[in-house]
């Protein structure tokens, strides 16, 4: 056992008889024994530890207690049972957002793709109190009520795109569905329609280059131009095309719009078929384009009233002219009254109207062809040189005689 110094004065240290304590010889400081043996197993450790001062147990005897260390707690974040509380408490935190959002929030669906009824059904199964609107990629609005209705139709598009976070409860929420057709049910549609071009082609002459077809979805229009005038209409030559029309909008699931001009420009025919169960919307849709064009055929007659007259009355004199009737009539001419009624008049010379009663029938249809083509109340007036009264007969026609006729509106 090597020398022990103090630690106070750097005297040596000797042991007592007992071998529990040791005496510095120059400063007389205690050591006990285990002080001695740790300094011993640890030099550098002696020069800081302090001197212990044993106690004295009589005259004879002197001890020095070793102090005892407490036991270290450990740290609060070492326990089990705190990262268990932690845990708990986050796992509540969580679950309460998530049943507030859950309850509150809802992310906007991706519906590319989808019918539209069955798109509108996912979104009320959210919220049955947001309004859903439905547009055409034309940007018509629609109704889509039932299930059939646009049937091969699907969803392109959504406002609010999918993925947007909606509140459940706005009952203010406004979602908007654009719609068109599938693509295989747009090529069945055009098959169809072809089809039925190419049969009135065949029944009415019809020129490929007079046709024109256009096809939104829940209305297709037809446009076709005779190769008839005005003068040389004949209603006749019409008188199948609405059993037709009809035909082609049950097959076709929607509306449809025939429109016939004359080689002149005058809208000579419209007929409107509408299959069963064509949804409100799409009535509503059919009336206003059928509105809108007659509307423009309204226009164009009136801006060219008094040319269509001139050249009727030319047509008229040069018949009798060709068919050798010259001497039958002295005059035909026309008038236009204020209220916008057109008369046309035909002056008999040297006969009685009473031998020529069989000819009511062709002025009816005179006068209807009149009505139709200038957009207004039309009337042919036959006068007679041997009557005391000027005019003799009247016939009358309103310009929707044909329209009626056809079953259009």
């Amino acid at each position: 056992m090597g020398v022990v110094t103090c630690s106070t004065c750097g005297g040596e240290l000797v042991m007592d008889d007992s071998l529990q304590f040791a005496k510095c010889q120059q400063c007389g400081a205690e050591y006990s024994a285990d002080a001695i043996r740790t300094t011993m197993g640890n030099p550098a450790q002696a020069s800081n530890t302090p001197p212990v001062t044993a106690p004295t147990l009589g005259e004879d005897h002197a001890t020095v207690s070793t102090p005892v260390k407490a036991p270290t707690k450990k740290p609060l974040y070492r326990k089990w049972w705190f990262w268990v509380s932690i845990a708990a408490v986050i796992l509540l935190t969580v679950g309460s957002i998530a049943v507030y959002l859950v309850s509150n929030y809802a992310t906007m669906p991706d519906l590319t793709g989808e019918a539209p009824y069955e798109a509108g059904q996912r979104l009320a199964s959210i919220n049955e109190d947001w309004e859903i609107n439905y547009v055409t990629s034309d940007e018509i609005s629609i109704t889509v009520a039932e299930e059939d209705d646009y049937a091969g139709w699907e969803v392109v598009s959504s406002e609010p795109v999918s993925g947007e976070v909606l509140k459940k409860k706005d009952v203010e929420q406004q979602i908007t569905l654009t719609v068109q057709l599938t693509e295989e049910y747009k090529a069945e549609r055009e098959q169809i329609i072809d089809d039925y071009v190419r049969g009135q082609q065949i029944n009415y002459g019809w020129p490929d280059n007079s046709i024109s077809t256009s096809d939104y979805g829940d209305l297709v229009l037809i446009k076709f131009f005779s190769s008839r005038s005005s003068h040389d209409w004949n209603s006749s030559d019409l008188d199948g095309a609405q059993v037709e029309v009809d035909m082609l909008a049950t097959n076709l699931k929607c509306s449809i719009l025939l429109i016939g001009y004359t080689s002149d420009y005058y809208l000579e025919h419209i007929n409107v078929g509408l299959c069963s169960g064509t949804p409100e919307g799409a009535v509503e849709r059919t009336a206003t384009v059928a509105a809108a064009i007659m509307q423009d055929a309204d226009k164009y007659a009136i801006e060219n009233r008094e040319k269509w007259l001139d050249d009727f009355c030319a047509i008229e004199e040069q018949d009798l002219i060709n068919n050798g009737d010259r001497t039958a009539y002295a005059w035909v001419d026309y008038r236009i009254l204020e209220n916008g009624v057109a008369i046309v008049y035909k002056q008999y010379k040297n006969t009685s109207f009473t031998d020529y009663e069989y000819a009511v029938d062709y002025y009816q249809y005179i006068a209807n062809r009149c009505a139709l083509f200038l957009r207004s109340d039309a009337a042919i007036a036959i006068l007679d040189d041997y009557s005391d009264e000027t005019e003799l007969s009247v016939t009358a026609a309103k310009p929707n005689y044909l329209y009626d006729k056809y079953g259009s509106s």
